[in-house]
């Protein structure tokens, strides 16, 4: 497993990329990277896993258990997964009645309300 976070302070935003196999022993390291994303960092989180071609079940109650976090944060989220197993898995599971899920990146982008300006 690999894990990579672009923040993008201006668009208070969060991008979190994974790929390779998230497996049960990457379940802490996972935690703890989805655990870093707070209401000081971002208003918005997208994490990608279209280069995931794993997840374990560890990971998968993560994402769950981030989201309910976020959402008590005011933060919205995001989930990027495009196709394979890990749609399977996310669909098979009902994640994607609990967190939006996007084919992209930028959909996941576009899906977001603006954010509001704060000049006006």
């Amino acid at each position: 497993m690999k894990i990579e976070s672009d923040h993008i302070r201006d668009e208070q935003l969060v991008i979190m990329h994974a790929s390779g196999r998230i497996q049960m022993q990457d379940g802490d390291l996972f935690e703890q990277e989805l655990g870093s994303v707070d209401s000081k960092a971002a208003s918005r989180f997208v994490l990608d896993l279209a280069k995931c071609d794993f997840i374990c079940s560890t990971a998968l109650g993560a994402i769950i258990a981030t989201k309910r976090r976020l959402m008590r944060q005011g933060i919205e989220m995001r989930l990027v997964v495009d196709r394979g197993d890990v749609l399977d898995v996310i669909r098979l599971t009902m994640i994607d009645r609990i967190v939006h899920v996007e084919p992209t990146v930028a959909a996941a982008l576009e899906s977001f309300p603006r954010l509001q300006d704060h000049g006006s």
